[in-house]
Order: structure tokens, then C-alpha cells, then sequence
């Protein structure tokens, strides 16, 4: 399983990329991903300012390679209102999958869960459930379905 019920976060009312960011690294911490909120929030900020994590059709994969990361986690979190995440195609972004990988689990694991997720995210059926399910449960098996089918 690559995510559980509980990294699941919908109505995010955050309204600021920087307070999101800020979000992240709290529930991070609350999922046992991290024991230093401080340390990951850095490394999103970090890696935001490198190049923008929004994707087309108001979708963002923020992710942080980092030795403040304790395992590797993925947080999924639907935004009550879009934001400006500096997308290449500058829609506002209403969905996000946040993406915390150990510095020694960096090279493959990070690279194949941001594969995953950009392929999953093609698939506008995929899309269109993601942002209609209520239910944490489903929208769990949702993404888990999606990103092992993209793995292989």
C-alpha cells in the first residue's frame, strides 16, 4: 500500500502556497513521516524555488528529498479554494499529493512515486474521481489502484 487513509486531507482551507506548504509539514509530522516539521517545511520551500510542483489542470506534486524525512510518505489534500502554485499553465491549483522521501531512499523511490502520480494524473477519469469522492476510504484505494497499475 503507498497510501493510507489518514495521509488523506480534504477541505484544506488554506489559501496561500506558503501556509499549505506550512499544512504539509504539520500533518506530516501528525503521520509519522518526520519528527522535524521545520526540516521538511525547508526542504518544500527549497525545492518550490527551484521550479514550481503545479501541473496542468490545477494539480501540484510538492516534494521533499530530505534527512528530516523518516520514511517515505505520500499526503494527498483537496483545497477548498484554488491557489496560484505557479503552474506552467497558470490554472489554480485545487489538489495536491505531497511527496517525502529520505535522502537515501532519494534516487529511485522518489523518482518512481512522482512517475506514478504524473501518469495517474493523464487519466481523466482518475481525475474526475479524485475530486468527487467523499469518502477517505475510497479515495485511498482510488490512488493506490492507480499508482500500481502505473508502476508496472
Amino acid at each position: 500500500m503507498i497510501l493510507s487513509q489518514e495521509n488523506i486531507f480534504l477541505n484544506v482551507k488554506e489559501t496561500d502556497k506558503d501556509d499549505i506548504l506550512h499544512l504539509i509539514a504539520q500533518k506530516s509530522q501528525l503521520c509519522g513521516l518526520t519528527d522535524d516539521v521545520d526540516g521538511i517545511y525547508q526542504a518544500f520551500v527549497d525545492r518550490e524555488s527551484e521550479f514550481s510542483t503545479g501541473l496542468p489542470d490545477g494539480f501540484a506534486i510538492p516534494h521533499a528529498k530530505t534527512d528530516a524525512a523518516k520514511k517515505v510518505g505520500i499526503l494527498y489534500f483537496r483545497l477548498t479554494q484554488p491557489v496560484d502554485w505557479q503552474s506552467l499553465d497558470d490554472e489554480l491549483v485545487t489538489d495536491l499529493f505531497a511527496l517525502i522521501v529520505p535522502n537515501e531512499n532519494a534516487g529511485k523511490d522518489h523518482l518512481q512515486m512522482i512517475s506514478s502520480l504524473a501518469t495517474a494524473l493523464l487519466d481523466q477519469k482518475f481525475k474526475k474521481s479524485l475530486r468527487e469522492l467523499q469518502d477517505p476510504k475510497k479515495l485511498t484505494d482510488l490512488i493506490n489502484k492507480n499508482m500500481e497499475v502505473t508502476k508496472s
